[in-house]
């Protein structure tokens, strides 16, 4: 599920902002092209539950470096934007919601941070039954 919550939320930016901002992941030592944005997934947790479950939760930072010519209401309009289009990403099995967001700006880059949670199934391999024999049949009653 890491990597679908990171490309879920590759998808929406693109979705939203198109071709003109390379997408980054993980550290960029250099090379960034502004404007851009940079993905970073933060520390994830996972917490067991009854029923074979698993309780995730994925905290991923967006970063958004902007233009040369962008001023702090250019940047404040991006960060407007992420707000809607990251509330819902998807993955391979449906849509997951993004919770806990917040965002700042500091230095001219935008720093949005935001929590995508779900429950994972464990696989359980059970042993599975070999044969099976069933014998039937009547009795018959004496009268």
């Amino acid at each position: 599920m890491l990597l679908e919550v990171a490309d879920g939320v590759a998808k929406r930016l693109y979705e939203t902002f198109g071709d003109g901002y390379p997408i980054y992941r993980g550290t960029v030592s250099q090379g960034l092209k502004p404007p851009c944005f940079l993905l970073l997934m933060g520390e994830v947790s996972r917490r067991n539950m009854p029923m074979g479950r698993v309780f995730q939760q994925v905290p991923m930072q967006v970063q958004y470096f902007p233009g040369k010519q962008e001023g702090y209401a250019e940047v404040s309009a991006v960060a407007d934007r992420l707000y809607e289009a990251l509330e819902t990403i998807p993955v391979d099995d449906g849509w997951i919601r993004g919770v806990y967001k917040k965002s700042k700006i500091t230095d001219g880059i935008l720093r949005f941070d935001v929590c995508y949670q779900g429950m994972l199934q464990k696989k359980v391999e059970l042993d599975k039954m070999q044969v099976l024999t069933v014998e039937t049949g009547t009795t018959e009653r004496e009268r």
